[in-house]
């Protein structure tokens, strides 16, 4: 399943030639990489969520690592590129709820299938709440980088407060 939504979002990118434009994009991938990866560092013993290798080759640091450098930049390069920066506030807010629906069914399909698993307080609501941050922040990081980080600390703060993450 991994591998699949991983094969997917690399189509989807070359179906609708963004992966031209991966310079224009190219720092937000790397700020949601880096988010991922920062997750997996702070987490590291306290999982809030967590991928199920679900093949033989794929060890727990593979799926990961796939997810931070395959998918999440693919994801966001074609988030942006898509974006309809020259239409309405309405037609924005629904292509941002386009996607987190999108990503809400992905994970809920993979939680059902126990390729992924939510633990230490973490739900779908939970995630649900994390993707209305996720998106919108991808292209606030786009338009003023500086400050995204700024926002991003006080995200993970939250995070880290609320679910008494052990910081060590």
């Amino acid at each position: 399943m991994h591998l699949l939504v991983n094969i997917v979002i690399l189509l989807l990118n070359w179906k609708y030639r963004t992966v031209h434009k991966w310079r224009e994009y190219h720092t937000t991938m790397l700020f949601i990489s880096l988010c991922d990866l920062l997750y997996h560092c702070i987490c590291s013993d306290f999982k809030l969520w967590n991928y199920q290798p679900d093949w033989p080759l794929f060890s727990q640091l593979i799926t990961n690592l796939t997810f931070s450098l395959i998918f999440l930049p693919a994801t966001a390069l074609l988030f942006l590129s898509k974006y309809p920066i020259e239409k309405s506030i309405l037609a924005k807010f629904f292509f941002i709820l386009k996607w987190i629906v999108v990503y809400m069914i992905g994970e809920y399909i993979f939680v059902l299938t126990h390729n992924m698993t939510h633990s230490n307080g973490w739900t779908l609501w939970w995630s649900l709440l994390f993707y209305f941050l996720m998106f919108p922040m991808l292209l606030l990081h786009h338009t003023k980088p500086k400050l995204t980080y700024v926002v991003s600390a006080a995200v993970i703060i939250f995070f880290i407060f609320i679910f008494k993450i052990p910081i060590e």
